[in-house]
């Protein structure tokens, strides 16, 4: 296990960073960073991977909620067309 010494105000500032990722908020991560945030520090503790994963689940689950609502709509059309 690795030992990493960071003081609470980076870790306070990488974990706004890591949730300013999360929330798109780009800007924010920007600003962050100037302020001392750091990506390095993110990877080194893991959060970089564990926020790719999130985002990459996220994109599947809109992806099927889109196939979903496509289907929907398509049946829907269907049923209309018998009445």
């Amino acid at each position: 296990m690795h030992r990493h010494f960071f003081s609470i105000k980076d870790l306070e500032l990488d974990q706004a960073l890591c949730d300013s990722l999360r929330m798109n908020k780009i800007r924010c991560a920007d600003l962050l960073v100037e302020y001392g945030a750091s990506f390095d520090r993110l990877q080194a503790l893991d959060l970089l991977d564990e926020l790719y994963q999130e985002m990459v689940s996220d994109n599947l689950l809109i992806k099927i909620m889109r196939n979903l609502i496509s289907i929907g709509n398509k049946c829907l059309t269907l049923l209309s067309t018998y009445d």
